[in-house]
């Protein structure tokens, strides 16, 4: 870690160096918010979160004594994970190694495509079986049902294949003593 003058620490709070596995943006929690509705249309939740910006990795900061939640940004703005960091009396590092967030977008509309689609068919194969008589449609039932229900189970594999993941960073910290902040 390159060396980082900030000065000594304010009155009740430590010094924490910070850097991740990539370069980072990191923000502290201030606030988290939570507020249910509910009508009778259904009801609404809702989840907020405050945030300060701290520092771009490597860096130094001053933090008060105490828990601390912070959260990770990669440069690009695309998310790196969060972290519970408690810092005591003395001198802290801690070091991140970044998450990652993947969403199968494609894989989820085409599963949403699929289920409508395949669901449509097979409602429409149900219809000709049940009327096809009438309409002279009767020929069509089998392939409609059974496409369609090929198209519903299609869409669920899709859908399922295409649920986000999110696999959260990690980090290690350690006390630094007071010598190696003075170098």
């Amino acid at each position: 870690m390159p060396a980082i003058a900030i000065g000594d620490p304010p009155e009740g709070a430590s010094t924490v160096l910070i850097d991740a596995d990539q370069s980072a943006h990191v923000s502290e929690v201030t606030a988290t918010m939570q507020g249910i509705g509910v009508s009778s249309n259904g009801w609404l939740a809702m989840r907020g979160v405050a945030t300060r910006p701290l520092c771009s990795t490597p860096c130094a900061v001053h933090l008060p004594r105490g828990p601390h939640s912070l959260i990770f940004r990669r440069a690009d703005g695309s998310w790196g994970g969060t972290a519970q960091l408690d810092v005591g009396m003395k001198p802290t590092a801690y070091r991140y190694a970044m998450g990652r967030e993947s969403s199968g977008v494609g894989l989820r509309v085409g599963g949403i495509m699929a289920l409508t689609f395949g669901f449509s068919a097979a409602s429409t194969g149900l219809f000709f079986y049940a009327v096809g008589d009438e309409i002279g449609a009767r020929s069509l039932a089998t392939p409609f049902a059974v496409g369609g229900i090929g198209l519903t189970v299609l869409g669920a594999v899709l859908l399922y294949l295409g649920r986000p993941e999110v696999q959260n960073g990690s980090g290690v910290r350690w006390e630094v003593s007071e010598m190696a902040m003075r170098r």
